[in-house]
């Protein structure tokens, strides 16, 4: 995770819906919209960490000016900064997010789903 420190807290509700707890510095509305990035993934780190394989693939392979989605949000890197992450399902509104932070949930998100597995 390039040295950054955890950013969020993750846990699965008593549903099994992924909540996440940033730093306090995002919005409600891109704390929604990265749950619902995430939902799809339920609780299998592999999902998490071929989609992070794919989206690194493509960062080498375009620079920037590529999507990658899920089956509930479409995620597009506009840029070598930002991504826009568009909403399929009214869950939150569309919104754009630092390329850095958005890999680094993911991470962070995968690192938390391989505490779980060892914690089984």
């Amino acid at each position: 995770m390039r040295g950054l420190r955890m950013r969020w807290n993750f846990a699965f509700d008593e549903d099994g819906f992924l909540e996440v707890v940033d730093d306090g510095s995002m919005s409600e509305n891109v704390k929604d919209g990265l749950e619902t990035v995430a939902f799809p993934f339920g609780n299998d780190v592999q999902m998490v960490e071929s989609y992070l394989k794919e989206w690194r693939k493509l960062e080498e392979e375009f620079g920037f000016d590529y999507s990658l989605n899920t089956s509930s949000a479409h995620i597009t890197r506009i840029d070598r900064q930002v991504v826009k992450v568009v909403d399929m399902y009214d869950q939150f509104e569309d919104f754009q997010y630092r390329a850095e932070d958005f890999v680094q949930f993911l991470e962070e998100f995968a690192s938390y789903l391989k505490s779980l597995e060892v914690g089984s």
